[in-house]
C-alpha cells in the first residue's frame, strides 16, 4: 500500500503501528550542511535569511527534495520571535548569540510583530510551493520552550563554557521572578504557534534543550506546568511533538504533557521509552521520534545506513509508531551523502 509523506505522518501521529515504514525527518535538516544552503548564506546573515519569507522557505524546501525526507520543517529559530516582545536577539558571524533584555521590559506585552509574520509567511509559502511541486509532505512549525528560551534571555545569549545558570540562580533565589518571565514566555509561544498553524502548519515541535540540566524537583516546577499550558491551548487534532535534550529522567513526567509524540535522544533507547510511557497512568504519548546519534552522519554513508537500520528495527519492535529522526539536530560537519543514507535506510524498509 502506497502512503504518502503526509498520510505516513499523520497516521504515525495517531499511534498507528500498522504503517509500511517509518516516515523521516531531521532536526535542523535546513541549514549549514547542505552546500545549498551555505550559497544562500554567503550572500544573507542568518537573521535577514530568518526575516526573508521567500528564502526561509526556500531553504526549508532544500532537504526535501536534496535529501528526500518526509517532511518539511520551516526554517527559523528558536530566538526570533523574542524580538517582538522587544528583544534585541543577534547572530553575529562569531562570538556566539547575544540576547539582550534592556531594563523596564518585563516581556508582558507581546504582540505579533513582523518576525513572527514572517515565519508564518514563509509557512504560506512553502506549502504553496509544495502543491506547486506535487510533493505531499507535512510542514512542521515549531516554537522554544519557555525554560530555553528564559535561559538565553538571562544569561544574556550563549555561554563561552557552554553552561547556562542564571536561570538556575534566579530559581532558586526568586522564583517567583522567574515564574513570571516563563509565563509571559508560555503565552507568547501559545500566539506564535497558533499563527503557525492558521498559516498552514500541519504539526508543531516544542524544543527544550537546557530542560534536562535540571533535577526532578526543579523540572516538575520550572518547566512542566508552562509545556502543558502551551499544549493544552493548541488545537486538538494539530499533532504535537515534544523534544527535550536529556528526557531520560523525566519520561513519567512528561507521558501526560499534551504531547502525542516525544522525540527522544540517543542515550534512551526506544524501547526503555516506551515501557515507561506505556505503563505510566494518562499517558498520552502516541509515537516516539529518535534517535540516532547526529555525529554517525558525520562518517561514511555505509556506517550511517547500517546504524540507521538499527534503529528502524527496534522501531519495528515497540508497541508504538515511530518517527525516524536524530537524537539532536544534525551537525555542521554531517556528510550530505551520510544524511541521504540515513533516509534511504527509511524508504528502503517498506514491508
Amino acid at each position: 500500500m502506497f502512503l504518502s509523506s503526509k498520510e505516513l505522518f499523520l497516521r504515525a501521529f495517531s499511534g498507528d503501528k500498522d504503517l509500511p515504514r517509518p516516515p523521516v525527518w531531521f532536526m535542523r535538516q535546513a541549514g549549514r550542511y547542505l552546500p545549498e544552503y551555505q550559497a544562500i548564506r554567503k550572500k544573507v546573515k542568518f537573521l535577514d535569511l530568518c526575516r526573508n519569507p521567500e528564502l526561509a522557505a526556500e531553504v526549508s524546501l532544500q532537504p526535501v527534495e536534496i535529501i528526500d525526507v518526509d517532511a518539511a520543517i520551516i526554517f527559523s529559530d528558536i530566538l526570533l520571535p523574542l524580538a517582538d516582545f522587544g528583544v534585541d536577539v543577534q547572530f553575529p558571524e562569531s562570538g556566539g548569540i547575544k540576547v539582550n533584555l534592556a531594563d523596564g521590559n518585563t516581556l508582558k506585552n507581546f504582540q505579533v510583530g513582523p518576525n513572527i509574520q514572517a515565519t508564518c509567511k514563509a509557512i504560506q509559502i512553502l506549502k504553496a510551493q509544495l502543491k506547486q511541486k506535487n510533493l505531499e509532505v507535512p510542514v512542521l512549525g515549531f516554537c522554544g520552550a519557555p525554560w530555553t528560551l528564559a535561559n538565553y534571555i538571562l544569561e544574556g545569549g550563549s555561554s563561552k563554557n557552554r553552561e547556562l545558570i542564571q536561570a538556575k540562580q534566579l530559581a532558586w533565589s526568586n522564583p517567583d521572578e522567574l515564574k513570571s518571565i516563563l509565563s509571559s514566555l508560555s503565552k507568547a509561544m501559545i500566539v506564535y504557534l497558533q499563527e503557525q498553524i492558521s498559516s498552514g502548519a500541519d504539526a508543531v515541535q516544542l524544543f527544550d534543550t537546557w530542560a534536562g540540566e535540571l533535577s526532578e524537583q526543579d523540572f516538575c516546577e520550572f518547566v512542566l506546568p508552562y509545556i502543558k499550558e502551551i499544549f493544552s491551548a493548541l488545537p486538538t487534532e494539530i499533532p504535537k511533538i515534544l523534544f527535550i535534550k536529556g528526557v531520560n529522567p523525566y519520561i513519567e513526567h512528561v507521558s501526560d504533557i499534551g504531547a502525542d509524540v516525544l522525540s527522544v535522544d540517543w542515550k534512551t533507547s526506544l524501547t526503555q521509552a516506551w515501557d515507561r510511557l506505556s505503563t505510566t497512568p494518562g499517558n498520552t504519548i502516541k509515537c516516539l521520534q529518535g534517535n540516532l546519534d547526529p555525529h554517525i552522519l558525520t562518517i561514511e554513508p555505509q556506517i550511517a545506513y547500517q546504524q540507521t537500520k538499527k534503529i528502524i528495527e527496534e522501531g519495528k519492535r515497540i508497541g508504538c509508531s515511530h518517527i525516524l529522526n536524530l537524537g539532536h539536530g544534525v551537525t555542521p560537519n554531517a556528510k550530505v551523502e551520510s544524511a541521504k543514507a540515513f533516509v534511504k535506510a527509511a524508504k528502503e524498509s517498506i514491508k
